[in-house]
């Protein structure tokens, strides 16, 4: 074999690779994203974000007990009203998917039901639309408390 064609050989191989190898990539970021991979769970998100205030602002220790103390009081009150709304909207959701029902025939029901994408991946239960959400059991994500 000459050495020019070992040499456009190894140029053509090194371009094939370095193409798959970016595909690759791609594919696999899309697929983190899509699964949420890269994201702070949601049970350590207080931690992340006092570690990377702490870091970023070099709190003192009094400035960090302040701060960490409204974070959590800020949360609390937010849970409240996230609460407070999602029964609201909830029961509006229950009337209009009421109303609807008593308009469309149980077959005309089911089609549209079918016609509603299905929730995107992280949604959590309660989300989507009217007339769709899920039940929820004692103790799950709506019986929960303040957090702490």
């Amino acid at each position: 074999m000459s050495r020019t064609l070992k040499l456009s050989s190894a140029v053509w191989l090194t371009v094939v690779a370095l193409l798959v190898g970016v595909a690759l990539g791609l594919c696999l970021d899309r697929l983190a994203i899509s699964y949420r991979l890269w994201r702070v769970p949601r049970s350590r998100m207080h931690e992340h974000m006092m570690a990377r205030l702490q870091r970023d602002l070099d709190l003192t220790a009094g400035q960090r007990a302040a701060v960490d103390s409204l974070f959590r009081s800020q949360r609390a009150r937010v849970e409240r009203m996230r609460r407070q709304m999602e029964g609201t909207f909830g029961a509006g959701q229950d009337s209009f998917s009421s109303a609807l029902a008593k308009v469309l025939t149980p077959d005309q029901m089911r089609k549209f039901r079918q016609m509603i994408p299905p929730r995107p991946p992280g949604w959590g239960p309660g989300m989507g639309p009217p007339g769709f959400r899920e039940p929820h059991p004692p103790g799950g994500p709506r019986d929960k408390g303040p957090p702490p």
